[in-house]
Protein backbone atom coordinates (compact mmCIF):
# COMPACT_ATOMS: atom_id res chain seq x y z
CA UNK A 1 0.00 0.00 0.00
CA UNK A 2 1.10 3.67 -1.53
CA UNK A 3 1.24 5.74 2.28
CA UNK A 4 2.13 9.31 2.41
CA UNK A 5 2.47 12.57 4.40
CA UNK A 6 2.02 15.96 3.16
CA UNK A 7 4.03 19.22 3.73
CA UNK A 8 2.48 22.43 3.46
CA UNK A 9 1.25 25.69 4.21
CA UNK A 10 -2.79 26.53 4.78
CA UNK A 11 -4.06 24.94 2.02
CA UNK A 12 -3.33 21.38 3.72
CA UNK A 13 -3.95 22.89 7.37
CA UNK A 14 -7.26 21.85 9.14
CA UNK A 15 -8.02 21.54 12.45
CA UNK A 16 -7.00 18.24 14.60
CA UNK A 17 -4.76 17.28 11.82
CA UNK A 18 -2.19 19.14 12.44
CA UNK A 19 -0.29 19.50 15.70
CA UNK A 20 -2.05 21.43 18.28
CA UNK A 21 0.76 24.48 18.49
CA UNK A 22 0.01 24.68 14.41
CA UNK A 23 -1.69 27.96 12.81
CA UNK A 24 -4.49 26.53 11.10
CA UNK A 25 -6.56 27.85 7.93
CA UNK A 26 -9.54 25.65 7.60
CA UNK A 27 -12.46 24.59 8.82
CA UNK A 28 -13.79 28.20 7.58
CA UNK A 29 -17.09 29.04 7.61
CA UNK A 30 -16.86 30.90 4.17
CA UNK A 31 -14.86 28.29 2.76
CA UNK A 32 -16.30 25.00 0.71
CA UNK A 33 -14.38 23.02 3.00
CA UNK A 34 -16.68 21.96 6.20
CA UNK A 35 -14.49 18.33 7.06
CA UNK A 36 -11.64 16.62 6.24
CA UNK A 37 -13.21 14.31 3.82
CA UNK A 38 -13.09 18.06 1.28
CA UNK A 39 -9.49 18.08 2.10
CA UNK A 40 -7.18 17.17 -1.34
CA UNK A 41 -5.22 15.27 0.64
CA UNK A 42 -7.84 12.86 2.06
CA UNK A 43 -9.75 13.25 -1.32
CA UNK A 44 -6.28 11.80 -2.70
CA UNK A 45 -6.19 8.92 -0.22
CA UNK A 46 -9.63 8.31 -1.07
CA UNK A 47 -9.06 8.05 -5.34
CA UNK A 48 -5.88 5.81 -5.12
CA UNK A 49 -6.23 3.47 -1.65
CA UNK A 50 -3.23 5.53 -0.18
CA UNK A 51 -2.70 5.51 3.25
CA UNK A 52 -2.89 8.97 4.99
CA UNK A 53 0.69 8.89 7.81
CA UNK A 54 0.91 12.75 8.37
CA UNK A 55 -0.08 16.56 7.35
CA UNK A 56 2.25 18.79 8.26
CA UNK A 57 0.69 22.00 7.56
CA UNK A 58 1.17 25.43 9.66
CA UNK A 59 -0.45 27.74 7.80
CA UNK A 60 1.81 30.80 6.55
CA UNK A 61 4.48 28.81 6.91
CA UNK A 62 7.37 29.06 4.05
CA UNK A 63 9.54 26.74 2.71
CA UNK A 64 12.67 29.60 4.00
CA UNK A 65 13.14 30.64 7.22
CA UNK A 66 12.25 34.29 6.13
CA UNK A 67 9.04 36.15 7.26
CA UNK A 68 7.46 36.81 10.87
CA UNK A 69 6.91 33.34 11.79
CA UNK A 70 9.90 32.03 14.03
CA UNK A 71 12.41 29.68 11.92
CA UNK A 72 10.80 26.78 13.11
CA UNK A 73 7.33 26.69 11.18
CA UNK A 74 9.75 26.70 7.78
CA UNK A 75 9.65 24.22 5.63
CA UNK A 76 13.29 23.07 6.07
CA UNK A 77 12.98 22.87 10.26
CA UNK A 78 14.03 19.27 11.50
CA UNK A 79 11.53 19.31 13.47
CA UNK A 80 8.77 19.61 10.98
CA UNK A 81 10.48 17.45 8.43
CA UNK A 82 11.26 14.44 11.02
CA UNK A 83 7.30 14.13 11.30
CA UNK A 84 6.67 12.93 7.40
CA UNK A 85 7.24 9.12 6.50
CA UNK A 86 5.77 7.30 4.13
CA UNK A 87 6.45 5.83 0.92
CA UNK A 88 6.25 9.57 -0.21
CA UNK A 89 6.11 13.07 0.96
CA UNK A 90 4.12 15.56 -0.74
CA UNK A 91 5.02 19.00 -0.64
CA UNK A 92 3.59 22.18 -1.37
CA UNK A 93 5.47 25.47 -0.70
CA UNK A 94 7.01 28.34 -1.98
CA UNK A 95 3.25 30.99 -2.10
CA UNK A 96 3.94 32.21 0.86
CA UNK A 97 8.14 33.14 0.74
CA UNK A 98 6.92 35.39 -2.06
CA UNK A 99 4.69 37.09 0.52
CA UNK A 100 1.20 39.41 -0.53
CA UNK A 101 3.89 42.57 -0.46
CA UNK A 102 7.06 42.43 -2.35
CA UNK A 103 8.53 44.05 0.99
CA UNK A 104 7.66 40.75 2.55
CA UNK A 105 9.45 38.32 -0.39
CA UNK A 106 12.49 36.12 0.35
CA UNK A 107 14.97 37.01 -2.09
CA UNK A 108 15.08 33.88 -4.84
CA UNK A 109 18.18 32.59 -4.02
CA UNK A 110 17.27 32.28 -0.42
CA UNK A 111 14.42 30.33 -1.78
CA UNK A 112 15.98 28.61 -4.07
CA UNK A 113 18.81 27.11 -1.01
CA UNK A 114 15.90 26.49 0.67
CA UNK A 115 13.91 24.27 -1.67
CA UNK A 116 17.61 22.19 -2.49
CA UNK A 117 18.21 22.13 1.12
CA UNK A 118 14.48 20.62 1.87
CA UNK A 119 14.92 18.57 -1.16
CA UNK A 120 17.72 16.75 0.17
CA UNK A 121 16.55 16.56 3.94
CA UNK A 122 13.24 14.66 2.00
CA UNK A 123 15.80 12.12 0.51
CA UNK A 124 17.05 10.94 3.39
CA UNK A 125 13.58 9.83 4.51
CA UNK A 126 13.03 7.21 1.41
Amino acid sequence: MISFSVMDASISSFAGTVPKEYEICYPQDEAAVKSTDDMWWALLAKKTGSKIICIDAYSGSRISETGTLPAWPACISDRRIARLKGTAVIVFGGTNDFGQRDSDAAPLSVFQDAYATLIKKCAVLA
